[in-house]
């Protein structure tokens, strides 16, 4: 390969040198998959990207999250759950200079496959019906993973040298919180800008999204013996109180949002995502936990919102009997994060459209979501454009039978090659 190839032909170089491992690609998304890394249990996974980025002759590092150290830091979201075994990984690829930095982020962690009796299928089996590879975190986002590593054998199959760093990231607590992102940004790990291959399909880059915040409510009740109900207060009753006032919050806050978001239908959720009560067969419950969380648009802030459940809670108890004199407690562990918009015409969109016209023959739109993601955390020093985008089409994620539609992983993996070439510049090896 010549120093005065073309992009052109550098791209389509590397495009084909792709298409020779697409077996070798599925079977390695495949074996991905077939790790269990929900939350908590994501160090194997992340020992087989380490190994994979080694294998690549990228510089790699495995960070875990301080929470004493990353506390200080605005974006951080308090949480009550360990951090051991549980590393971030980071794989340099360094440029040969005169090209601009990029990340490639993705996360390993995954929702809980339970109840896994709703399942049809092994939700680590990997089974691969079709078109279909069906696992837990197949396309959310154990696909994005593998699409990274695929981006940079590639390159260097097709003898392709970047003038950029490239930079791979497997995050976790991506699902929760956002602080494994957080980690390599508090390590030194930034670029010029930021890809992240997850969370849509083809078409699509996601720059914008609401807020989001978790908060638990502990309410109690009278305890007195099962026989003698009547004279107690069930707490895990009661709870029915302050959930009703805040179906009635959300209800209202949907009303009336942003441009942004008007054209989704209802984009703020509330959601009672764990409950825990009462103590055992013969007491009427004392005590009822609610977890749950929140949506809210700009201008609103984290602050704001809380502030607002707070009084809702207040409100929805002052209008009780019990609970006007015992008045639930509301805390703010976990997810905590503002509303984000990254703008249309940021230079990684403008970049990413031409690559995925290329690629694909089709347009890319940007779009606002209604869940969240870890982009912010790449502008906490300096303002990082960056957007997301892939890993392809599929289903189930955050439900049962997730599948990843593995006729998108060409065409997402393609615009991806074409983008780090455009982005990052390159040179013959």
């Amino acid at each position: 390969m010549t120093a005065t190839l073309d992009l052109v032909a550098a791209r389509a170089a590397a495009w084909e040198a792709f298409d020779r491992r697409h077996v070798e690609h599925v079977a390695s998304l495949q074996e991905f998959v077939r790790i269990p890394s929900a939350r908590g249990e994501e160090l194997a996974a992340q020992q087989w990207m380490a190994r994979r980025m080694n294998g690549l002759g990228l510089d790699v590092e495995m960070i875990e999250c301080d929470p004493e150290a990353l506390a200080r830091y605005p974006t951080w979201s308090p949480t009550d759950w360990s951090y051991e075994n549980r590393p971030n990984v980071a794989g340099r690829w360094p440029g040969a200079g005169g090209g601009r930095s990029l990340i490639l982020n993705a996360h390993v962690d995954t929702t809980s496959p339970e109840p896994v009796e709703l399942w049809s299928r092994d939700p680590w089996g990997g089974e691969i019906d079709g078109n279909r590879l069906y696992a837990r975190g197949a396309q959310d986002d154990k696909a994005g993973c593998c699409e990274m590593l695929f981006v940079v054998q590639a390159l260097q199959d097709a003898g392709l040298r970047l003038k950029g760093d490239l930079i791979l990231e497997t995050t976790i607590d991506e699902e929760c919180s956002g602080n494994g992102s957080l980690a390599l940004v508090a390590a030194g790990y930034e670029a010029d800008g930021v890809l992240m291959l997850d969370g849509t399909g083809l078409g699509r880059a996601i720059v914008a999204h609401p807020g989001h915040v978790a908060f638990r409510v502990t309410i109690h009740g009278k305890p007195v013996p099962y026989i003698s109900a009547t004279h107690g207060v069930n707490a895990i009753e009661k709870a029915w109180v302050v959930i009703r006032a805040l179906r009635e919050l959300e209800s209202r806050k949907n009303l009336n949002v942003p441009a942004r978001w008007a054209g989704t239908e209802h984009p703020i959720h509330f959601n009672v995502y764990g409950i825990t009560g009462g103590e055992w067969v013969g007491t009427v419950a004392a005590r009822c936990v609610l977890d749950a969380t929140l949506g809210f648009m700009p201008p609103e802030s984290v602050a704001d919102a809380r502030a607002e459940i707070e009084a809702t809670v207040a409100e929805a108890a002052a209008q009780d009997a019990w609970l006007r004199d015992h008045p639930p407690q509301v805390t703010f562990p976990g997810l905590a994060l503002e509303p984000l918009d990254m703008g249309d015409d940021n230079a990684v969109v403008t970049h990413l459209a031409e690559a995925h016209q290329v690629a694909t023959g089709r347009p890319l739109g940007p779009v606002a979501i209604t869940g969240f993601c870890d982009l912010h955390q790449h502008s906490l020093n300096r303002a990082t454009p960056g957007c997301l985008f892939g890993p392809g089409g599929g289903g189930g994620a955050h439900s049962v039978d997730e599948f990843f539609d593995l006729n998108d992983l060409a065409p997402v993996t393609k615009t991806a090659i074409a983008f780090v070439l455009d982005w990052c510049g390159w040179e013959a090896a």
